[in-house]
C-alpha cells in the first residue's frame, strides 16, 4: 500500500469518506441541451442529455467498486423524483446513487449555482463530516476517474480546491 493509499484509508476510517456530487437537470425534450436544439431537434436533444448523464453515473459506479467515494446525484427540479428514482433502479444504481433534488426547489436554470453547490455541500457535510466533496456536472461525459481521484487527494493533503484542466 503506497503512503497516499494509506492516508486515504485512515480518512476513510475516520468517517472521513469522499463524496462525489454529480449535479444535472433531468432530461427532458425542450429543457435539455437546448443550444442542440435547432441541430438535433427536441427529443434527440434530450436523448443526448439523457445518455451523458447515464454514462457518468454508470462509469462512476464501475470506476469506484469498493465505494470509497459516497455518490449523490442532485437533480432539478424536484418534481422529477420519480423519474431520477426509476432510472436509477432500472440502471441498478439506486444503491450507488443518493438521489437529492436541489433544496431551491427551483430549476436549475433559475437558482444560482452557488445556492445549489453550497446546499449540496451542507448535505454532504452533514453526512461525512470532514471529508473531501467533489462537484461534477453531466456536461464532462470524458472527465478521466483520474481528475475526480487527484480531487479527492488535494483536498484531502491540502483542504484546496481542486479544478481539472481542460484539455
Amino acid at each position: 500500500m503506497v503512503e497516499g493509499d494509506k492516508e486515504h484509508k485512515a480518512n476513510k476510517d475516520a468517517g472521513r469518506r469522499a463524496t462525489l456530487v454529480l449535479v444535472s437537470k433531468y432530461p427532458t425534450p425542450g429543457s435539455s441541451k437546448t443550444r442542440l436544439i435547432p441541430a438535433l431537434g427536441e427529443a434527440l436533444a434530450a436523448q443526448l442529455a439523457m445518455a451523458m448523464l447515464q454514462d457518468l453515473l454508470q462509469r462512476f459506479s464501475i470506476e469506484d467498486p469498493a465505494g470509497e467515494f459516497r455518490k449523490v446525484f442532485v437533480y432539478a427540479p424536484p418534481s422529477a423524483g420519480p423519474s431520477v428514482n426509476k432510472m436509477l433502479k432500472d440502471l441498478g444504481l439506486d444503491k450507488t446513487w443518493d438521489a437529492e433534488p436541489v433544496s431551491s426547489g427551483t430549476p436549475l436554470r433559475e437558482s444560482g449555482l452557488t445556492t445549489i453547490l453550497e446546499a449540496a455541500l451542507a448535505s454532504a457535510r452533514s453526512r461525512e463530516r470532514d471529508g473531501a466533496v467533489i462537484f461534477v456536472g453531466m456536461d464532462t461525459p470524458e472527465l478521466p476517474w483520474s481528475e475526480v481521484v487527484a480531487a479527492r487527494s488535494s483536498a484531502e493533503k491540502d483542504g484546496k480546491a481542486y479544478i481539472c484542466p481542460v484539455a
